[in-house]
């Protein structure tokens, strides 16, 4: 086949490469496009298109080009129609379709299906067959004096053959649509009125087995909703605490340690009548300067600026290279807590973690990270409840910066026609090199289609030729085996982007 086809109508594939997959049955991309911009004469010839969407070239440039085994993919780069050009390269004619109602002949090519054919279908056998015909006619009109009128030796009934299915009756063009009224200004919106947040009272006797910190303790309680008593410091009217102490701290100390006691402190270690150090507690002992210590209400494994969330791990990147350290830190936390409150553990893969509780931990990760076993998994803990869990990528391949890894996400179907019905599928295909920088796409990928095949099933349709740097196959395939390594071998030397987790 090399001795025989010009390498720059295949490249880039290899003589060898092309050859191999001609063997397995799997048609190259290259001679897919090549055979597209064929079909580009047939569809001239049959008034499916307009010649002057071919522009710079016309259709005996084309023809003299093609004999001359110019490359394909330079004839596409050089068409000045974006849409078109497209439409050759991927075999996706959607933005094709957009420029119709400026094209009569294409607008019809596309109600009848021949556009569909040319483009989706390059190798159908009427397809082939048409080509023959044409390439002779065009032969014979350089012989007369390279002309162009193909109406002149053959008229248009002769070169029609019978359409693939039915006729579809041509969509009648959309109205025009109305401008839309301007948009009135906006009213300025009020603020939000500030609700003030409840204040839920808990006993402050009761112990607390988490490891919660206490508040301070001493010659004075602490006051207001972390304290103990009911109200903050108020005005005493009736002046019962003492001399001199009209102010003192909540009237209700209902509540709170030595609620039984008439003097000025309510709480451990509050003081007599006359600032002594002794408050009696419920049994009837207690120290001027000591005494039970309680945790402030709240919970400490919920987000401090949304309650309705827990506390979450904070951390730079998922993307690390052997031997690196990372600070993890506890995200959302209210001040009040402590680290204890906060356990960290790898639950799978390797590294180490600098410390098994606190507010900020660092990992270091491994040192080795064969076929990417060994990216952590990290879990936070709050009161013995899983939080958050963290997975991170770990490169121990810096060598290859080409593409190691291919993502394909947004399956998407859509129906090309409904009278007979045909519908196509697309991914979109990114790749990435091993320390998870993105190297290739965003492109497209169209799968198969088909008369009689409606959505979903049209994405189990293999696509009849590659797109994207692929070879022929099915959405659905490309879906199911997504993140994919281009060899085992990378992987195996530790290449593990993040992509890959």
């Amino acid at each position: 086949m090399s001795e025989r086809v010009p390498p720059k109508i295949y490249a880039p594939l290899t003589p060898d490469r092309a050859a191999s997959l001609l063997k397995r049955g799997d048609m190259p991309a290259a001679f897919v496009r090549r055979m597209r911009v064929i079909n580009l004469l047939s569809m001239v010839a049959l008034g499916k298109i307009e010649e002057p969407l071919l522009f710079p070239f016309d259709t005996i440039d084309l023809h003299h080009i093609l004999d001359k085994q110019i490359s394909q993919d330079a004839i596409i780069d050089q068409i000045n129609n974006d849409e078109l050009s497209f439409a050759l390269a991927t075999g996706n004619i959607l933005p094709l379709g957009e420029v119709t109602n400026r094209r009569p002949k294409l607008e019809k090519s596309f109600v009848t299906g021949w556009t569909t054919l040319f483009f989706n279908k390059p190798f159908d056998p009427i397809c082939i067959m048409l080509a023959m015909r044409v390439r002779l006619m065009l032969d014979l009109i350089d012989e007369l004096g390279h002309s162009y009128n193909l109406y002149r030796f053959f008229p248009p009934e002769v070169w029609d053959p019978i359409p693939p299915g039915p006729p579809v009756p041509p969509v009648p063009p959309f109205p025009p649509v109305p401008p839309f009224p301007p948009t009135p200004p906006t009213p300025p919106t009020p603020p939000t009125p500030v609700v003030p947040d409840p204040i839920i009272w808990e006993p402050i006797w009761t112990p607390d087995p988490a490891a919660w910190p206490a508040f301070n303790v001493g010659g004075y309680p602490t006051l207001g909703p972390d304290g103990p008593g009911e109200h903050d410091p108020g005005e005493d009217d009736d002046d019962d605490d003492g001399p001199d102490r009209d102010d003192g701290p909540g009237a209700d100390m209902s509540e709170g340690p030595g609620a039984d006691w008439d003097g000025w402190g309510g709480g451990p270690g509050g003081g007599t009548y006359h600032g002594g150090g002794y408050s009696p507690g419920p049994d009837g002992g207690g120290g001027g300067t000591g005494g039970r210590t309680s945790p402030p209400a709240g919970n400490p494994c919920l987000d401090k600026d949304d309650p309705e969330q827990t506390v979450a791990i904070g951390y730079t990147t998922q993307q690390m290279g052997v031997n690196e350290v990372q600070a993890l830190t506890v995200s959302g936390n209210h001040p009040r807590y402590s680290g204890e409150n906060y356990t960290w553990l790898i639950e799978s893969g390797g590294g180490e973690l600098s410390a098994g509780w606190g507010l900020e931990v660092t990992y270091t990760a491994p040192a080795t990270n064969p076929t990417c076993e060994l990216n952590p998994i990290i879990r936070m803990m709050c009161g013995g409840e899983l939080m958050d869990t963290l997975e991170i990528a770990i490169n121990a391949n810096t060598e290859w910066v080409e593409i190691a890894l291919y993502t394909y996400t947004e399956k998407t179907c859509w129906r090309i026609t409904s009278d007979p019905v045909s519908a196509q599928c697309s991914c979109v295909i990114n790749g990435y090199n091993c320390n998870g920088v993105h190297s290739f796409g965003p492109c497209t990928y169209y799968g198969g289609s088909d008369w009689g095949v409606d959505c979903p099933e049209a994405c189990g349709l293999s696509a009849g030729f590659g797109g994207c740097g692929h070879s022929a196959s099915s959405v659905n395939f490309l879906i199911a085996r997504s993140p994919h390594w281009v060899s085992e071998g990378l992987k195996e030397s530790g290449c593990c982007p993040e992509q890959g987790i």
